[in-house]
């Protein structure tokens, strides 16, 4: 898999994604920096869009941070947003983050 410039491939799938929403959503994941000041945020639809390309790429730890930080920003995830993570922490076997997702999905 290679991140260059303009998005993310991974094998025969090309997923390519803005490469600002890419960095603004792992510096708020993993450093804890707040966009907002600099008006920058992203909605359900970029949320979406990144959560998906990452599950494609192999990258579900990567994809259910930005999942968490949706739910915690208080943005509703789509059903099949919420069904294609299920499925992918499952895979990877990260059995809290499922139990997370499935009490969500409860929620909805």
């Amino acid at each position: 898999m290679e991140f260059g410039n303009f998005g993310v491939w991974s094998g025969e799938k090309s997923f390519w994604v803005s490469s600002a929403a890419v960095l603004c959503s792992f510096l708020s994941c993993r450093h804890g920096l707040k966009f907002n000041k600099h008006h920058l945020s992203l909605d359900v639809s970029a949320y979406t869009l990144l959560i998906r390309g990452l599950c494609r790429a192999d990258k579900a730890d990567w994809a259910y941070l930005l999942f968490d930080e949706m739910v915690g920003q208080e943005i509703t995830p789509r059903y099949q947003t919420c069904r294609l993570m299920l499925d992918e922490v499952r895979q990877k076997n990260m059995y809290d983050a499922a139990e997370r997702i499935e009490d969500f999905m409860k929620k909805l």
